[in-house]
């Protein structure tokens, strides 16, 4: 895992793979990471989780070196 800070988090549930897919691929264009692995619930329905964490500062070529 990783030490990023998580600021949102969903839970996603269908019963067609197909939906479940073109859901997931949305979410990642907008910047969402998978999290966990997908899993199924008592009436078969596919559950996947999903994060987005704190953007990360780039870094600034310029102070990198010595």
């Amino acid at each position: 895992m990783s030490n990023r800070k998580i600021i949102d988090y969903t839970l996603l549930k269908y019963g067609y793979p197909s939906d479940m897919e073109i859901r997931v691929k949305k979410l990642l264009s907008e910047g969402w990471e998978l999290y966990g692995n997908i899993s199924s619930d008592g009436d078969g329905s596919l559950v996947r989780e999903m994060v987005k964490y704190e953007p990360t500062e780039p870094l600034d070529p310029f102070a990198i070196g010595g």
